[in-house]
């Protein structure tokens, strides 16, 4: 790949099927990328033990990848934010999910938006 077409990557924002080429090795992006490594890892600990963080009583492997603990989605709506240093953040786009969750739930749920909360 040339290095104008890696710099063009790097810009543009993800979209769903994105890290298929961390997975792949789509465009020669290997094992040696920090990112591959990555989500290599927490996919491999998600299928080995149900959880891409396990305690350390089942794998060793986030203290020794010194990977951040993925925490359970639950009613705070958190979600790791998948970087060359992965963070738990919570509300991803905040507005943009309130402004679907009302066109799509409030009237379909029997009291509206008092059920909703």
């Amino acid at each position: 790949l040339s290095e104008e077409f890696k710099a063009s990557l790097a810009r543009m924002i993800p979209v769903h099927g994105d890290e298929l080429i961390y997975m792949f090795n789509v465009y020669g992006m290997n094992e040696k990328n920090e990112m591959s490594r990555i989500l290599l890892k927490y996919w491999t600990n998600f299928a080995a033990y149900g959880n891409p963080s396990p305690a350390a009583s089942s794998s060793s492997s986030s203290k020794e990848d010194n990977l951040p603990k993925w925490d359970e989605y639950s009613k705070e709506k958190r979600y790791m934010e998948l970087t060359q240093q992965p963070v738990m953040k919570e509300n991803l786009y905040l507005a943009r999910m309130e402004f679907w969750r009302k066109m799509f739930w409030v009237d379909r749920i029997p009291g509206g938006e008092d059920a909703q909360k």
